[in-house]
């Protein structure tokens, strides 16, 4: 949506300004990947085992997807969200 084509030029933002969303594939890669200090967070992630405090208190949630965030742009610094498809394929692969 944020990308040079085929973008409709919806949005107005800047692809290095992009947060990578921390779903559950994601997360998968990128605890194999050593970077992750909550190895249980994947387990939390499923909705049978999410805590009553979900939606209030998301520190640690926000601190992964941050440093998640941070490693996407040492390998694409002008587009750190290219790593979300490749990740979610690897998860799944």
């Amino acid at each position: 949506m944020v990308r040079s084509a085929p973008d409709l030029a919806l949005f107005q933002f800047d692809p290095k300004d992009l947060i990578v969303p921390l779903t559950t594939p994601t997360f998968r890669v990128y605890e194999a990947l050593g970077l992750s200090d909550n190895e249980n967070l994947p387990f939390e992630l499923n909705i049978k085992n999410r805590p009553d405090n979900w939606w209030k208190n998301t520190k640690e949630f926000d601190a992964d997807q941050e440093k998640l965030t941070a490693f996407a742009k040492s390998l694409f610094p002008e587009d750190p969200t290219i790593v979300d498809f490749p990740f979610f394929i690897l998860a799944h692969g």
